[in-house]
């Protein structure tokens, strides 16, 4: 794919209307929307996000059975990522307002965002989309994918 890719990434409440804002703008060829990336790997791993889902995409799948997830995982392996054991960032001392956002450790989160670093580029390769849609609502995550 050719052109510039960009992560538009969803900053709000809950309960704010970032589900309606994401699903009008992934109706658009050119977009991809994965949710709230930041929990993948809760899902991927059993952990306590998609519980309620009983670990499964959107689409009623496992991840490894979706057509869409499992093409993601599978360009992660060919480039080494076998294991997605984080995608959300630290937060220390349960900080919860980006103006105390500078104190989060960047080491500690290194590897996270390397992760979702690779998530993002497979997720361009397999789609062909020039945006993705992210609905993490971390803004943690956040400074640290537009840093």
């Amino acid at each position: 794919m050719e052109g510039k890719k960009t992560i538009i990434y969803i900053m709000s409440d809950n309960r704010s209307g970032s589900t309606l804002l994401e699903n009008i703008l992934s109706n658009s060829p050119e977009i991809v929307s994965v949710g709230e990336l930041h929990h993948l790997s809760s899902h991927l791993n059993r952990g306590k996000w998609g519980k309620t889902w009983d670990w499964k995409c959107s689409c009623g799948s496992n991840f490894d059975n979706c057509a869409f997830w499992s093409k993601v995982l599978c360009s992660l392996k060919e480039k080494g990522l076998y294991d997605i054991n984080q995608t959300h960032v630290v937060k220390n001392n349960g900080l919860k307002f980006s103006s105390q956002m500078y104190s989060i450790n960047i080491y500690q989160n290194k590897g996270t965002i390397k992760t979702v670093d690779n998530i993002y580029e497979s997720i361009f390769k397999v789609t062909g989309k020039s945006f993705i849609v992210d609905s993490s609502k971390n803004e943690i995550q956040l400074a640290y994918t537009y840093d």
